[in-house]
Parts: structure tokens; sequence; C-alpha cells
């Protein structure tokens, strides 16, 4: 690929603690008349960013492991102050996260140590026409956001903003929370009915958040609306699309720098046989919670469309209770969570169920991605009043059975969450509550799992839709929860660091159930006092 040396003066800004590929970097585009600026950490590439202002470079290349602040941290940064930075990233052989984790930071290429010239020449010329190109789609921002209008009308799904919105699909009741940076955004959904029983439904992202990732993302939900009145299996559907990323749009991108990918994942709800199958290709996989189950999540995650082929079956089946709750967001929500600290199914919930005491301004003006999150319940029963409400999760976790000493950390994370989500709870019932997750975890993990790393311990917690009802389900991999008291409860204090079995989740607890011999343990609390508060607000 060809350099553009067109434009007079232009800059690359290379960040590395490294001075040889320092120097190697310099040396290499020197020889193609481009001034290239230094930093050796990527606070000092901010600095230099800030102080010259970021419209004084047409690509950015960093290391990603450097002390202090990682080159991750840097693309996060520059993702916040300027979207249309071309960025590149420099990793090791192999680290295959940090480049999914890179381009959702907006990298728009990255290169394996140790590196090639001419490979480092084609990708810095593909991040500067990445630049130019996004440069002058922000002149034309106005045409930008009549292309979401119209989006929306031609796919029937939607990539503009939605905050809480339910509605009823046959025996299914979904929502949808859609936060994208701009009008037309690269993250979309469908819901396909395929019966009052069986529904399938899709979320996708395309890489980028201008013209193009909203043009793809139209031009994908045609050929998937296409095939599925077609009676096309969802596998074919992606395999199609993947080829013509592959060998048609991107063997011509490779010319012009526009290189376009596609993460998406299906799902299929088929209640009368008592399934789920997830279909997942670069996105976050899809979960599943029930009562008797837990959070359990459906098949594993391939390559996004457009990156290689053959494109692999990364299927996934598994039997589904007949109350339930699925849950499927794109990786923006992951992103901002790992920001915001929270856990990303705490976070969904917050968006998804938006109230006056859960702001979610501050939350979103964090996101660096579009934000989409949806869920879809089923089992409700109004000819029925004896079964309990449906349920959303809200936390999930897994310990190792050797990490009781962090008990306190992982209390800090508990707390944080149910607050996020409960800011009306009284601090009282918290502590009640936090206590006894606390002593389910302890007992778990000392008792189950006997402190063996190689056993687990997870935590999943959910919330009824009347907000009125508090579960949290604890299961080991090991022998089950001691049932009697390890101490004398009378000894200690209520907040000592030793485990007291489970009599003292007796006392706090509405309801206790343990199943699976014991290495189930579910505990159901009454949140009641808050129920009015939020009752205008939860999903119905």
């Amino acid at each position: 690929m060809e350099l553009d040396n067109s434009k007079q003066k232009t800059r690359i800004l290379a960040v590395d603690d490294d001075p040889f590929t320092l120097e190697t970097v310099r040396l290499v585009l020197k020889r193609r008349d481009l001034e290239v600026a230094v930093a050796s950490t990527a606070e000092d590439a901010m600095n230099i960013l800030s102080e010259q202002g970021t419209d004084a470079f047409d690509a950015v290349i960093t290391d990603f492991r450097m002390p202090g602040m990682s080159g991750l941290d840097l693309l996060s940064w520059i993702s916040n102050y300027d979207t249309t930075l071309g960025t590149i990233i420099l990793t090791g052989e192999g680290e295959r996260e940090v480049v999914m984790s890179s381009f959702r930071r907006g990298a728009c290429d990255f290169l394996e140590k140790p590196f090639k010239p001419g490979d480092l020449r084609n990708a810095i010329a593909h991040a500067m026409k990445v630049t130019q190109d996004r440069r002058n789609t922000e002149e034309t921002f106005s045409e930008l956001e009549a292309i979401g209008v119209l989006q929306k009308k031609l796919t029937g799904g939607s990539s503009t903003v939605e905050s809480g919105r339910s509605r009823q699909m046959g025996d299914f009741i979904v929502s949808t929370a859609v936060f994208p940076i701009r009008e037309s955004g690269g993250d979309f959904y469908k819901f396909y009915p395929l019966g009052p029983r069986r529904i399938m439904f899709v979320c996708g992202d395309v890489s980028g958040h201008d013209l193009k990732a909203g043009f793809i993302s139209a031009y994908f939900q045609g050929i998937v609306h296409g095939m599925v009145e077609m009676g096309g299996h969802v596998q074919r559907i992606c395999e199609f699309f993947n080829r013509l990323l592959v060998q048609d749009w991107n063997q011509e991108s490779l010319q012009n720098g526009v290189m376009v990918s596609l993460s998406c994942g299906f799902v299929v709800l088929d209640l009368d046989k008592g399934y789920a199958q997830g279909f997942c290709h670069g996105a976050p996989l899809p979960g599943l919670w029930s009562m008797e189950h837990g959070v359990q999540t459906v098949g594993s995650s391939g390559s996004p469309l457009g990156w290689m082929e053959p494109l692999l079956d990364y299927s996934g089946r598994m039997r589904i209770s007949e109350r339930g709750c699925c849950v499927v967001w794109t990786d923006g929500l992951e992103d901002l969570a790992k920001d915001l600290h929270l856990n990303p199914y705490a976070l969904a919930y917050v968006l998804s169920y938006p109230s006056d005491e859960r702001p979610i301004r501050r939350l979103l003006s964090r996101r660096h991605d579009d934000v989409m999150v949806l869920h879809v319940q089923w089992g409700k029963r109004v000819d029925d009043p004896s079964l309990p409400d449906l349920s959303v999760p809200i936390f999930r976790d897994r310990y190792s059975g050797d990490t009781g000493n962090r008990i306190d950390f992982y209390q800090a994370d508990w707390e944080k969450n149910i607050q996020a989500v409960l800011p009306l709870l009284p601090l009282n019932k918290l502590q009640e509550i936090i206590l006894c997750i606390r002593e389910a975890i302890l007992n778990g993990l000392e008792h189950g799992c006997g402190g063996q790393g190689q056993l687990a311990c997870r935590i999943t917690m959910a919330l009824d839709e009347g907000a009125s009802l508090f579960y949290i389900r604890v299961d080991d991999d090991g022998r089950g929860f001691q049932q009697e008291p390890l101490v004398d409860i009378e000894s200690t204090t209520p907040w000592e660091h030793v485990s007291l079995g489970t009599a003292i989740i007796k006392c706090y607890a509405q309801k206790v159930e343990y199943f699976d011999s014991g290495s189930t343990l579910l505990m159901t609390f009454r949140v009641g006092e808050i129920k009015e508060a939020n009752s205008t607000t939860t999903p119905t």
C-alpha cells in the first residue's frame, strides 16, 4: 500500500518504552517523508496530544505493555478525546484478547512484534486513510443523522437511542436499551418471532461509528431478514455474510484502507422443545438465567465476520427452564462496565430499567463505544397467581476455591453493584444481605471447595420484576454447604471475618433452600419497602 504524501507535514505519534522500537519506527517512516514524534509512556503521549492537539497528527502507533498506563488505556483516552484519529496497537505474538480489546477502543490495525518495515508502512498508511475518512465524515455529520432515521425505517430494527423499552412478543417479554455514539451507529438488534412460543433475535456491532458502519449494519440486517424469510439457517447466514466481507468488501479494502468487521450473536429460544441455541461470532456470549440453573452462557465466541475464512461453527445448545431470562449485550457494555467497576449484569439492568433514583446520563458519559442490551423473559402466567414474578439477573461472578483471603475485596464489589441497582435500599437491609452473602461464599470456598484452587464457587443475584424480592444463588463444585455453625455465634461480632455456618443466613433471609445435595444455596430476601419507589420503572 502506498503512503499518501500529498499533505504537507504529515505527522505520526509513536509510543513505546523501548528506544530501539521508537528509533526503528522513526527511521522506516522518515524514508517516506513522514515526521515522527515519540513518547516513552502513555502519559507523555497524552501530554503531547493535549498540548499540540490531536488534529496535528494523522495516526498514532502505541505499544501495549508499558510502565504505568497501558496502550489500551491510551486508546481509550484517544477515543474519548478524538474519535477520528486512527490508531495502531503493537502486541506480542498470540495476544488475541488484546487485539480484540484494541478494536473495541477504536484501533484500526495491529502489529505483532517483531514487525517488518513493509508491514509497518502498510499499517501506518491504513491508519492515515482511516483518519482522513473519519475526519471527512465529521464534515457530513448532518447527513449521518438523516441516515440514522432512514436506517431504522428500512430495517425495522434499531440503532437509535432507546431506554427501558419493553413489549410483548407472543409468550416473550422483550426489553431493549440502545445508546449509540452517533444517531447512525454500528450496533443493532432485530427480533424475529417464529411463533407464539419460539423467537429468534440478533444483536450485532459493526466496527466503527461512521456512515460506513451504519450502511453495513443496515445491509446485514436486510440480508438476515431475507434469508430468515426463506428459511435460512443461522450459521449459513453468517457464512454467507462472512464470505461477502472477506472476498469482496475487504479484498478491495486492502487498497483503500477501509476494513470492515461485524461481531454478531444470534439466539433462538424454543419454549415447546425447551432449548436455547446461541451462535456467536466475536460477540459476548448470551446469558441464560433461571432459578434452577443460575446463569449459564450459550456456545462459545469465534472471530468476527470479515476476519477470515472458513467461518467455524461456534454454536451451542442447552435446555431451558419453563421460566427464565436471556440477557444479550454488545461489547460496548462490557467496556463501560470495566470503566465503572460494575458487573456487566448490574449495568445491563440499570440501563434497561432506568429510574429517577438511577440516573444513567452520568454513566453513559464514560462510554467510548455504542452500548446495547437486550432482556428476553418468558414464563409469565397471568392465569396462575401462585407463581412468583419473573426475575432478571443483576450479578454473576466466579471465585476460585483458594481465594477466601480475598473476601473483603469480593464484599466491596457486592456492595457497589447492589447499591447501583437498588440505590434506595436501606443501609441495615444492605448490611444483612451482604453479611449473608459473605457467609455463603466463605462456606462455599472453605467447606464446599475445601480451599482447593481447582474448584470454584459461583454467585448469581437476581431481582423480581417488582423489585420486591432479591434472590441470591451460590453454587460450589465440592461437597456442598456446612449447614451448622462452625463457631459459637454469640462470641463473635456481626462483621468478624469468621465462618458462622448458615445459621445466621436463616436469621435474615426470608427463605433458604438447598439443592443438588447441598452444593447449591438459594436465598430470598424481601426488599419490599422500596417496591413502591421503583414500581414505575421496572418491567411489566
